[in-house]
């Protein structure tokens, strides 16, 4: 804008320029109006300036305000990656000489929804007979509704998988120290049954939840050992040499 010329002149006043969301889950979607007011005599004139990325889309309601009126400008994210300290901004000139340019800017911690601890099933060494377990805390960040619909396994007649809802102190006990505080969890049991062969094996679990994504996949590791060994004279067992 032409900001030389005589007045009168438009006075911008934005009473909130940035926004924190707090968390929120990869895959969502988020919006906040921010408030410009004229205060000057003139009629203020708003433009888009720099975007900084996809994730900010400002949306003028109308490109001038007479003095005395104001209007709100709508910034929208999307985020594509999980992001701690996530911060983004917007540019939106103004034909006011005193404050030429207004930068709106959100910020926040971005996680993946819903999370896991371990991150997967490691069920070790089991004998060619055994019955397998091995256990894992699903929770969400930023949710207190997450709810566990189904699952499916790469080998139903292997793999089977039961969950119980933690209470609020078992959840606290379990995820001790994670940041942001788990709203609500579930603890796992993945059931590994003898499958009549030996060796090193591995699979999933997909879990059907009520978040963004719709599913959890969550990865399966364990050796079975057979009745019988050959052991050599260098035989190392933590090498499988």
């Amino acid at each position: 804008f032409d900001l030389k010329g005589p007045g009168p002149h438009s006075k911008v006043v934005v009473p909130e320029a940035s926004y924190d969301f707090g968390v929120m889950a990869l895959g969502g979607e988020q919006s906040r109006e921010f408030e410009f007011r004229n205060e000057g005599q003139a009629p203020l004139r708003l433009a888009k300036g720099h975007i900084l990325c996809k994730c900010t889309i400002p949306t003028l309601d109308r490109g001038e305000i007479p003095p005395g009126q104001s209007t709100k400008i709508k910034l929208t994210w999307k985020p594509t990656t999980a992001q701690s300290d996530f911060l983004k901004t917007a540019e939106i000139w103004t034909n006011d000489p005193s404050n030429p340019k207004i930068t709106l800017s959100i910020q926040g911690n971005v996680f993946s929804d819903p999370q896991a601890i371990p991150d997967s099933f490691a069920l070790g060494q089991l004998e060619w007979d055994q019955e397998g377990h091995s256990h894992t805390i699903l929770y969400s960040p930023t949710s207190a509704d997450l709810e566990i619909t189904g699952y499916e396994a790469s080998d139903p007649k292997i793999f089977e998988l039961k969950w119980t809802k933690l209470t609020p102190e078992e959840l606290a006990s379990k995820t001790e120290g994670k940041t942001p505080r788990p709203l609500v969890g579930y603890d796992l049991d993945l059931i590994s049954k003898p499958s009549g062969t030996i060796g090193k094996f591995q699979g999933w679990v997909k879990l059907k939840v009520n978040r963004h994504e719709g599913e959890k996949t969550i990865n399966i590791s364990g050796d079975r050992t057979g009745v019988i060994q050959l052991h050599g004279p260098d035989y190392q067992a933590a090498l499988s040499l």
